[in-house]
Formats: structure tokens, sequence, C-alpha cells
């Protein structure tokens, strides 16, 4: 069952109506739509009917949540990528420390901007969300309301750009800078008491003649070889 508010035209007159979706199954290969409209009769202002054409036309994802975090209400664009099986706020994050997160936002300051990925039809993504407490427009109670944009391509750009900057290209392994960065964030956790630190240095003894003797290629494959190992 889908419940949405429509402006209709009956007699060329704009009405809004809020319509309930029902699908009725005849058969394996025949079915129908029932619609029930309620409320007809109430004259939209021009307010509300272009802010129900921008909730629908619009290629944000907007969603609505009850205080149980169940979804209530998403419009054509958040549909249109929904998994069926996320039906919950908690299904729909891959990650349930970013769910986590998220809610304590909420309880301390009733709105949060996070980037997270997320369960869709086509797979997992990354989803910028603006996230606030908003009170339920039809009931009054609390709600969660979600503004999502699709930012997977930036996400990827962004990882390939840090592969580039802090991977080294023949090994795959961390490279000069990873390791600086590295080292730099563990000695600040070990300051705080919370972890301890041990460096271990790998040589590889007479290298250079490989190197010298064979040749550059044989060099780069023992590297590659030792850094698989």
């Amino acid at each position: 069952q889908i419940a949405e508010h429509w402006t209709l035209y009956p007699k060329g007159v704009p009405v809004t109506s809020e319509l309930i979706f029902n699908e009725i199954q005849f058969s394996e290969n025949h079915s129908a739509l029932l619609i029930h409209a309620l409320n007809e009769g109430s004259t939209p202002t021009s307010y509300t009917l272009h802010s129900a054409q921008a909730l629908m036309h619009t290629s944000a994802m907007i969603s609505l949540y009850n205080s149980d975090y169940e979804l209530v209400y998403s419009n054509p664009a958040a549909r249109k990528i929904a998994d069926e099986a996320s039906q919950s706020l908690a299904s729909k994050f891959v990650d349930d420390a970013e769910l986590a997160y998220l809610k304590k936002k909420l309880e301390l300051h009733g709105r949060c901007s996070i980037e997270a990925e997320v369960n869709t039809n086509a797979g997992k993504v990354w989803h910028s969300m603006n996230v606030e407490v908003s009170p339920d427009a039809r009931t009054g109670q609390c709600s969660i309301l979600i503004s999502a944009s699709d930012v997977t391509e930036r996400r990827r750009a962004q990882l390939e750009a840090y592969l580039l900057a802090y991977t080294d290209s023949l090994t795959g392994l961390p490279n000069r800078a990873a390791l600086i960065e590295g080292i730099g964030r563990s000695i600040e956790e070990c300051e705080v008491g919370i972890d301890n630190l041990a460096i271990v240095f790998l040589d590889l003894n007479r290298f250079k003649l490989i190197n010298d003797s064979l040749g550059h290629r044989v060099g780069d494959g023992l590297l590659v070889e030792t850094a698989s190992r």
C-alpha cells in the first residue's frame, strides 16, 4: 500500500486529495490497481501546488521515517532506487556504525549531515544525506525527514586519488606518504593511551646486486613477490 498527496483536476479545477494505492491480484497474470481518493474538495493554494510539484519532480531523494525509523513516505526519486528490503532505516544503511552515529546526532542536536553507504536496487552506493527531526504533517508525531543525493562517483574519484597518492604503483602496498601519515596518527593514539606502537623494518640484502646483474625487471619482480608474501 502506498499513500500520496496528488493534485487532481476534476472538470479542470485543481483539487488536492490523498490517494491510497492498492494492488489487487486476480490471477497469476492479471492484477488491478485500486485507488482511493480521500479528502476531496479542498482547494489548494498556489504554494501547496508548487510544493507538491517540486516534491514529485525533484531529483533529490526525499524520505520520511517515523520515530521507530520505519519508512512512512518516499518521493518518486527515492522510490526509483529503493531496495524492497530497505523499508527501515536500519536495513538501508550498510554500516551499523554510521547509523548509530546518525541516531546519536539526532538525539543530541535534532539534525545531522552524513555521507554513508546505503543499499539500493542497483547495489551499494554512497548518499549524502541531510537528516532532521520533524513533525509529521499528517499526524503531528515525531518523524525523521531525509533529503539525499547520490555522491558515488565523487567518492570513487576520491578513492582513486587517494590510491594514487598513498599507494606504491609497483607493489600495491601503502607508500612512504601513507607510512608517515599512519605513524603520525598511531603516535597520537599512543600519547592518549589508546594503544601501543611498534615499527618493524624489513630490508632485502644484496638487492642492488640483483638490479645490477639481472636487470631492473627482475628486481621489480622480486619486490612484487616479496610484497605479496
